[in-house]
């Protein structure tokens, strides 16, 4: 068994899923695990995890959602900006790290912690594996970002980038979340292995009846241009409207934690479907499987896959709505990664036609009318290929090829 050293830049109880639930079964696995992470305001996405040892540091001194946070803010990003003073802070506060360990693991978002983690792993004499979330690329804009602020954000997004890929190069290996990504990041490294995300065994079916026909959304709402909606809303209004589908049965919930004005006025062009729209308050983690068990159909949204659009986003909500057994609509099509997980997992339906949308919804509803819930028959096989725990053993053979090789 190992004893690994997991650094990153976020860590339950702030929302980071796949780093979570890695610690999480590689302790069940039986390997040692440490956590060097940020510590970060956000009690939402509280993950129950025995058994590890974490070493949190707050990077910011003022509190939160104060002007002194922004003017602290604001001058830490001119710093970090200038001398890339957040890894240098946090790479001096872990500095004292004992050693005994058999390789270090970062998990990113973006840029930090890599150099931390680096030069860690080059203090210990480990192998270095670096696991890329998300690219900055993978975006139509700048969506992503808690903090755009014009011409600055452009500046450091470039310079993070140039920082982001000379780590990259240096890594024995990376790791990433889809076939799009593997490829891009082939560019500064050839040795990069595919670990898609998956569900918890939280995310299970369960025969739970509703009174209502609900279509459900969770997470964030980032835009038409990365996540388009209007597909739908122009079905409901015509299904709703012409009395295919009776407006006291339908809902579309939303539970957002970001978004809920923007859609709120994209809405107001769609009557129907605004009155049926149910703003949902935000909920925990750990109550978003029985959300999605309630749920008639999950609702994945995307746009269609291109140079300037949306790239490689295989989201989290997809592999959640796969444990659960619920029938997934996937609309706007990308048309690539995701929409081919989808066919190969029979989770649902992929598409960017409106007929397709409509005779799926009345199917469902047809299902759930007769038995009060719904159920998607999906592919048990491949289904299993994307259970967490199984990301768990990828990780641990890579470290056992790295380890065998003297690495």
């Amino acid at each position: 068994m190992y004893n690994l050293l997991i650094v990153t830049d976020s860590f339950t109880p702030d929302f980071s899923p796949r780093v979570s639930f890695l610690v999480k079964n590689l302790i069940k696995d039986g390997q040692s695990v440490t956590v060097l992470t940020e510590d970060v305001e956000n009690p939402f996405y509280e993950i129950d995890i025995q058994g590890v040892n974490i070493c949190r540091v707050g990077f910011y001194k003022s509190k939160p959602h104060t002007v002194f946070r922004k003017f602290e803010w604001a001058f830490k990003a001119f710093l970090n900006l200038c001398f890339d003073y957040k890894s240098s802070f946090f790479l001096k506060k872990w500095s004292s790290v004992a050693s005994g360990y058999d390789a270090v693991i970062c998990s990113t978002f973006s840029y930090f912690p890599l150099k931390p983690a680096y030069k860690l792993a080059g203090r210990l004499g480990v192998p270095f594996i670096a696991d890329i979330r998300d690219l900055s690329e993978q975006f139509t804009g700048r969506e992503y970002q808690l903090h755009n602020v014009p011409l600055f954000s452009k500046w450091f997004e470039r310079v993070q980038c140039g920082r982001r890929n000379y780590y990259l190069k240096e890594a024995d290996v990376l790791t990433t979340v889809s076939p799009w990504h593997q490829q891009f990041l082939k560019k500064f490294n050839d040795n990069v292995c595919l670990i898609y995300n998956g569900y918890d065994e939280a995310f299970c079916f369960s025969e739970t009846k509703s009174d209502t026909f609900d279509i459900v959304y969770t997470g964030k709402w980032l835009g038409v241009e990365m996540q388009d909606p209007t597909l739908l809303f122009n079905v409901l209004e015509n299904l709703i409207g012409s009395g295919t589908l009776p407006q006291d049965k339908v809902r579309v919930v939303w539970y957002l934690s970001k978004g809920a004005d923007t859609l709120n006025e994209l809405l107001a062009r769609y009557p129907i479907s605004r009155k049926i729209s149910k703003f949902a308050d935000r909920v925990p983690y750990s109550e978003i499987p029985s959300v999605l068990q309630k749920s008639s159909i999950v609702l994945v949204l995307t746009n269609k896959f291109s140079e300037k659009g949306p790239k490689g986003i295989i989201t989290t909500k997809f592999f959640e709505g796969l444990g659960c057994e619920k029938p997934i609509l996937n609309i706007i099509s990308d048309g690539s990664y995701l929409a081919n997980l989808i066919n190969e997992t029979n989770a649902g339906l992929s598409t960017d036609n409106a007929v397709a949308v409509e005779e799926f919804l009345l199917s469902e509803y047809r299902q759930w009318s007769s038995t009060g819930c719904t159920h998607q028959i999906v592919n048990k096989t491949a289904k299993r290929t994307f259970d967490r725990a199984c990301q768990a053993k990828q990780f641990e053979a890579i470290i056992e090829a790295l380890n065998s090789k003297g690495k």
